[in-house]
């Protein structure tokens, strides 16, 4: 091994740990997030340029649709008249693709181990768990008890917040075999972190992170079966003994309050808002916002369809179109919404920036499914918890993607591209290894 790889994979690790912990503490660290990603750009160039390496058709597909993303923002960007601050503020946003497309191949050309890739998520997953703690702490909750405040509002977003500790959630459930092969010390610290994180997300109060846990359940729970049945062999009945394990875990979770109180809760409420929202009584409600803003954002698409109405123009068209509809159809006078965003970001690139910005996106998101979908039956016992663990961070985020716009801020960006580089990265080893003989 040459010790010049071993010091760049030291010098990457040591800088996406810090990106985890600035975007994720964005609102507490006075520090641009951003600084360290050129860092990044700069290193993973040095490498590229350093390191001659074949790589594999998945990541020039992966490239060729950051370029494609960052390309056509340009183009609409500058196809309006004069862009703006908002404009301007996106489209740098979006010019952080070609930090993640230079991070994917000098990763792949450097080849660290699967210690890398688990030790980064633990990091990502303290860092989160850490700054909920924070809340918490502020909030009283230690001394006092616990009230009725959400987690991830008193120093971030509490919905932003419990995307990026979802996230962490979801990947990490995979990391237990990999723990058990460190210590079984370190399995216990593993499992009581993945706890955590559970705990967090359903703290936070946001069914946006929630969303997420069914394909987690289905993915992660056949996983474990095989991994189960492998591990007794003798077991006469493992289907019925792995899912009495399970109903046991899940029945105990359910069992504990501070679990299954907001989970009910704002399932109940998201209920009776919709209900509300459709029989025209009201859109006063978290869901009734957002419903309004969909359809009128979908009355305005097909005026706008090739290049959007532009990211300057979104304000005062939310403004005045939602004053409009809440009073032609739910009777009610209010000044119009001020919301920043959609709350949709499917809905909101193509409102702002029309077809191609909207289909870029919608493309990063089949690209994810079908690959890390089409690896999971050959990948090696090491890679596939990753693989598994990309498939699922793939649906949960595409999800997300329905009543969020993370793409239109740079840390919940950051949040994205970063996870799914090094997914695809680690989940293509087998085929590093293969490519290398």
């Amino acid at each position: 091994m040459k010790i010049s790889d071993f010091i760049y994979r030291r010098m990457f690790f040591f800088l996406l740990a810090i990106t985890f912990v600035l975007y994720i503490y964005r609102n507490v660290i006075v520090f641009n997030v951003e600084f360290i990603l050129v860092l990044i750009c700069l290193l993973s160039s040095l490498v590229i340029f350093k390191i001659k390496k074949e790589i594999p058709n998945a990541i020039w597909v992966w490239s060729g649709l950051l370029v494609l993303y960052w390309l056509t923002t340009l183009m609409v960007t500058f196809a309006h008249d004069s862009p703006e601050k908002r404009a301007i503020t996106v489209l740098s946003v979006v010019s952080l693709s070609w930090v993640f497309l230079a991070l994917t191949i000098a990763l792949y050309k450097l080849r660290p181990s699967f210690d890398f890739f688990w030790y980064l998520m633990v990091i990502g997953g303290v860092v989160a768990v850490s700054l909920g703690f924070l809340d918490a702490y502020e909030y009283g909750w230690f001394s006092s008890g616990i009230n009725g405040f959400r987690l991830g509002n008193h120093h971030s977003n509490a919905v932003k917040y419990a995307v990026i500790v979802n996230s962490f959630f979801v990947i990490l459930l995979g990391a237990l075999p990999w723990a058990y092969q460190k210590s079984r010390w370190f399995l216990s610290l593993v499992i009581l972190l993945v706890i955590a994180l559970l705990v967090v997300a359903i703290s936070t109060k946001s069914r946006t992170a929630w969303i997420g846990w069914p394909e987690a359940l289905v993915g992660w729970g056949v996983y474990y079966f095989y991994l189960f049945r492998s591990f007794f062999p003798k077991i006469k009945y493992p289907k019925t003994v792995f899912f009495l394990v399970l109903s046991t875990a899940f029945v105990s979770l359910a069992s504990i309050d501070v679990i299954r109180e907001p989970i009910v809760e704002r399932t109940q409420q998201a209920v009776q808002e919709f209900e509300r929202y459709v029989e025209r009584q009201t859109m006063q409600s978290s869901i009734g916002y957002r419903l309004l803003g969909y359809e009128v954002a979908i009355e305005k698409i097909p005026e706008v369809f090739w290049i959007g109405i532009g990211e300057d123009a979104f304000p005062d068209f939310l403004k005045e179109e939602t004053r409009q509809f809440a009073k032609e159809h739910f009777n009610e006078n209010i000044a119009g919404f001020g919301f920043s965003q959609l709350h949709n970001q499917f809905l909101m690139s193509f409102l702002t920036k029309g077809v191609f910005v909207f289909s870029s996106i919608v493309l990063f998101f089949i690209f994810l499914i079908v690959f890390f979908a089409r690896r999971v039956r050959n990948a090696s016992k090491e890679e596939k918890p990753v693989v598994i663990g990309g498939l699922i961070f793939s649906i949960s985020s595409c999800l997300a993607f329905l009543p969020e716009t993370p793409l239109q801020n740079t840390d919940m960006s950051t949040h994205f591209f970063l996870l799914c580089s090094l997914l695809i990265v680690f989940s293509l080893r087998e085929q590093q290894e293969i490519l290398n003989d």
